[in-house]
């Protein structure tokens, strides 16, 4: 057996420690031992395994992901006189990996829900143009009053879900790090108004009466 001070250094166990003991029944966990075991074993047969992941406890208890390569050891007749396992701690290497799945399935599940509001939103935007555009041909002929008004209504709170659709795009662009800023005016009581109007039928179908005013 032999061990050299690069498992030392990984391990924490000293080759004192380790000399004389059987490595796959001391140092291998539970649920690896057979598998570890039947690698070993294997090789001692001829039948070599490369790239074989297991985990491994250091002396501090800290969790290590060793890569286990087992060759068959052969004298110069070409006769099996042991084996050799070479183990690599690839705990950083696995580490990362891990990370960038988790990256790379959340870059996927962004993408997707992009995809989704892109597509939601040109779906909800096709029927709105056309009742914004009815709306419209509407308010061009000759209506009462209380149809004008009403008509009205129709076409302010369309607009007003357009807007919102297309602040849901905005949002797509913010994650894409593409939102271009403008500065508009603003004109709080049209806001307001318009904003009273969109829900004064709901109330009025109750018995309510909605109003705003503003101090001059």
């Amino acid at each position: 057996n032999e061990w050299n001070n690069k498992a030392v250094e990984i391990t924490g166990f000293s080759r004192h420690e380790v000399m004389g003991q059987s490595l796959v029944e001391v140092y291998i966990t539970d649920e690896f031992r057979a598998s570890v075991k039947e690698v070993l074993d294997n090789a001692l047969l001829g039948d070599e395994t490369s790239n074989f992941e297991f985990p491994l406890f250091t002396r501090d208890k800290r969790r290590l992901e060793v890569l286990l390569n087992a060759t068959s050891r052969r004298d110069v007749t070409g006769k099996i006189v042991g084996m050799i396992g070479v183990g690599q701690d690839i705990t950083e290497m696995r580490r990362l990996m891990t990370q960038e799945a988790i990256f790379n399935q959340a870059q996927a599940a962004n993408e997707a829900k992009s995809q989704f509001l892109a597509n939601m939103s040109h779906e909800m935007r096709t029927p709105l143009n056309v009742i914004m555009g009815m709306s419209q041909l509407i308010l061009d002929t000759a209506l009462s009053a209380e149809a004008q008004k009403f008509t009205e209504q129709i076409m302010t709170s369309s607009e007003s879900l357009l807007f919102l659709i297309n602040e849901i795009l905005d949002l797509t662009k913010i994650e894409a790090g593409q939102l271009e800023l403008f500065v508009a005016n603003l004109d709080i009581r049209h806001v307001v108004e318009d904003a009273v109007d969109s829900v004064a039928s709901r109330a009025l179908r109750k018995g309510l009466e909605i109003c705003c005013y503003f101090d001059p």
